[in-house]
């Protein structure tokens, strides 16, 4: 099956069509054939010095049996911070400790409704026409730009908020400027040199980048955020949610009762109109909805509570400390009498590793998963090779 062409190779295709076809009507070549450079880039739409680079590069690949790369696919990207259950479950309890303070919380979030915004069906008769389709979205309203979200917080937020309050929102890019951002590996080198040299360090002149930047990975800081500082110079708290938990947010639920009600009555999606009815919708909502919708959140917190300290309790079970011939007598006894038992096995200075097991009885399969280790020392007589955890199972 032909391989379908995404919209600008659709595009060049049309644009070689085209001069072809000038050339037909013409009878002749329009640019002489002898300027192939120029023929090309006069039919793709590019330039002539686009056109030798791309040719250079196509050199390149067939010298090296490799495939054109497409320019930008190799540039440094900011990794993202991927937490474990664990880590998450310490980010809950920590909120909840936050909440059983008794402190007031205040939910912050951003959102957007577009002109057409409406419900996806409707009742219809003879005389009431049904749901309008817009071929697009139209204009978009931001509640709460990026661009002045911190001129909102301090205006707006701040002057209005309980005396230590505690803002909970989530890590939206514009939550989250950095007052003392660390260079990275797309910083250039100047900049990291000057960033080590503020920092009291010194470096070499011989060294480069990746050398630069395992110093700067070794002394920087942890980051101070932009709004974190200006709530705290009023004696207020962040809270930042921990990635993918906006159940832990009052204010989500909000939005989508908001945005219910505004598609209710945007039937005519009409962009003069949007306006109107948004603040219509807000007036609706009560304070025994925000109160049902906070108490909501406050069960799914509780629940996430109660659930960490279960699992806390089940995983205690599944740490095992490394041991070897220093292992205690007794516990050597016990482990012999009972082989089902794996927590107990302690040794001093031998580490420990905590492991996940699921048991199949259809497929008579015990798979092991072994999710952390620490302080485990490297045990090859040459010192060099990395530790190892063996697990032996027998029935």
């Amino acid at each position: 099956m032909p391989r379908t062409l995404k919209s600008g190779e659709r595009e060049l295709v049309s644009k070689v069509r085209s001069f072809c076809e000038r050339e037909k009507q013409n009878k002749e070549p329009l640019i002489p054939l002898e300027k192939v450079r120029l023929r090309v880039a006069t039919m793709t739409g590019i330039s002539e010095k686009t056109v030798s680079k791309i040719s250079k590069e196509v050199e390149m690949a067939a010298s090296t049996s490799t495939k054109i790369s497409t320019p930008g696919k190799s540039r440094p990207r900011d990794k993202k911070i991927k937490l474990d259950d664990f880590e998450i479950c310490v980010l809950r309890h920590k909120i909840h400790e936050f909440y059983a303070n008794q402190r007031p919380v205040v939910y912050l979030d951003e959102t957007y409704i577009h002109s057409t915004y409406s419900a996806g069906k409707c009742w219809q008769s003879e005389t009431e026409e049904g749901v309008f389709t817009s071929d697009s979205k139209g204009p978009r309203w931001i509640i709460v730009h990026a661009d002045n979200f911190m001129k909102w917080l301090q205006q707006k937020l701040t002057p209005n908020l309980p005396p230590q309050s505690i803002v909970v929102m989530d890590n939206a890019p514009y939550h989250s400027v950095e007052v003392n951002k660390t260079p990275t590996m797309s910083t250039t080198k100047a900049e990291m040199q000057n960033w080590i040299v503020s920092k009291g360090l010194s470096y070499l002149p011989t060294m480069v980048k990746a050398q630069l930047f395992e110093i700067i990975q070794e002394h920087k800081e942890r980051p101070v955020y932009e709004a974190d500082s200006l709530l705290e110079q009023y004696g207020h708290k962040v809270v930042r949610l921990p990635p993918y938990h906006c159940d832990l947010n009052a204010i989500e639920l909000i939005w989508s009762l908001l945005k219910r009600r505004i598609a209710e009555k945007n039937v005519g999606q009409e962009a003069k109109n949007i306006i109107k009815i948004t603040e219509e919708a807000f007036s609706s909502i009560t304070a025994e909805e925000w109160k049902k919708e906070c108490e909501h959140v406050k069960n799914i917190e509780e629940n996430y509570f109660r659930d960490g300290v279960l699992v806390d309790k089940e995983i205690d079970r599944f740490i095992i400390e490394v041991g070897g011939d220093e292992t205690d007598t007794s516990d050597s006894e016990n482990r012999d009498t009972d082989s089902s038992n794996i927590s107990g096995m302690r040794a001093v200075g031998r580490g420990e590793v905590l492991v996940s097991l699921c048991w199949q009885p259809a497929a008579c399969r015990l798979t092991v998963v072994l999710l952390k280790a620490r302080n485990l020392p490297k045990m090859d007589v040459t010192g060099l090779a990395d530790p190892s955890v063996v697990h032996t199972h027998s029935q």
